[in-house]
């Protein structure tokens, strides 16, 4: 694999109109690097459509998005990836695939069954995992709460009500033996603001992300996370995932082929040089950049908040590559989800999920080129995003 320039973004609000098509392949006008070199030799370049709800710096961005175009992993497999940001949510991005305005998408495996159970003939699957266990709780870094059983009667922030994190949190309490009908909950959205309540003693916990964390300490706040109760953690259901159509799938399998092959390779680019892979989504995605006195210092901040998700990129299970789980600890984070009502108990897991492509050529594929590129990779002395 050689990082190149030949890749073009659509990052529009709306759904762009139009099909699955092939075009001749031309060396586009990307910007380019000490980093880019000619890339992929193809005589037709397939363009497909990626779904978003944003770009955020987690795994999933990173080896759909930032990482695979700007270092040339789908132009290897003669993908041409457009970007479309979905601003109605994860359930407005389901609709785009089943409307056919999209190929890929990014969304957790209880949107899709929620979707599955809304409509049977919707037809979403989940083809890859992203993410594992990333909801948790934290408390100030002196605070006396060490678990979730300490969350009893006290102030406990959150996003808003009824919120996935809030109901895992108050999920995790319960399982502690925690009575949770005294909890006080507080909202907001604004992660400054919770850094500010978590510091003053407004907030005895937040209940959040992962990402979370890094964001606190990059306001100088530190916390630590609450103790998870015994078998919670590896119970959780993935909390990301590639998906895609069944008719997808049975129509184009060589694309979702080629479309994975580059996530894996992205994926291991990213787990082996978080420093290049914060630069590489700053600059496919500048708008994203934190806040920092020089561009050094916005990757340095951009890469700690990656290294936080990237504690979950690994499966719970031991030797299953990143992107699988065994199903049977797939369905004990089904039941889970069930248990907190953020999931129907009517979908069977082979309505939502497929990794069977997957399996198929996960065997096969040799990230070690895309291992061997993260290490080679040279940041340029004079850069910046914005």
């Amino acid at each position: 694999m050689k990082l190149n320039n030949r890749r073009t973004i659509a990052a529009t609000a709306a759904m762009v109109l139009s099909s699955l098509v092939l075009a001749a392949c031309s060396s586009g006008d990307g910007d380019s690097d000490a980093n880019s070199s000619a890339g992929a030799d193809c005589d037709d370049v397939t363009t497909v459509r990626l779904a978003q709800v944003g770009s955020t710096f987690g795994l999933g961005s990173a080896a759909y998005g930032q990482v695979p175009l700007q270092a040339g992993y789908y132009a290897d497999e003669c993908l041409e990836v457009k970007s479309t940001f979905q601003l109605d949510g994860s359930a407005g991005l389901v609709a785009s695939l089943v409307s056919g305005n999209a190929e890929f998408g990014i969304a957790g495996p209880s949107t899709v069954m929620n979707a599955v159970a809304q409509d049977k003939d919707a037809g979403i699957k989940v083809i890859y995992f992203t993410g594992y266990t990333n909801v948790r709780a934290v408390t100030a870094a002196d605070s006396s709460l060490q678990t979730y059983a300490d969350l009893a009667g006290k102030s406990v922030g959150a996003t808003s009500e009824g919120a996935s994190t809030q109901t895992l949190c108050e999920l995790a309490a319960r399982q502690d033996g925690a009575d949770t009908s005294d909890i006080k909950w507080s909202y907001t959205t604004q992660i400054g603001s919770a850094a500010q309540a978590l510091d003053s003693g407004k907030f005895d916990a937040w209940c959040g992300l992962d990402t979370d964390v890094p964001n606190f300490e990059g306001v100088n706040v530190k916390t630590r996370p609450l103790t998870m109760p015994e078998g919670l953690a590896e119970s959780v259901l993935p909390g990301g995932g590639l998906i895609t159509t069944d008719k997808f799938l049975k129509e184009h399998p060589d694309v979702v082929k080629s479309f994975l092959r580059a996530v894996m390779n992205a994926t291991q680019f990213a787990i082996t040089n978080p420093e290049a892979t914060a630069y590489l989504m700053l600059k496919e995605d500048p708008n994203t950049a934190p806040l920092g006195d020089s561009p050094k210092a916005q990757v340095e901040a951009a890469k700690n908040v990656w290294l936080a998700r990237a504690a979950n990129v690994v499966p719970v299970a031991k030797d299953v590559l990143p992107g699988d789980q065994p199903d049977d600890l797939i369905q004990k984070g089904v039941d889970m989800y069930i248990e907190a009502g953020l999931a129907p108990s009517t979908v069977s897991m082979d309505q939502w999920l497929d990794l069977s492509i997957f399996r198929e050529i996960a065997p096969d594929v040799d990230t070690s080129a895309a291992v061997e590129d993260a290490k080679n990779f040279k940041i340029p002395s004079d850069y910046k995003f914005n």
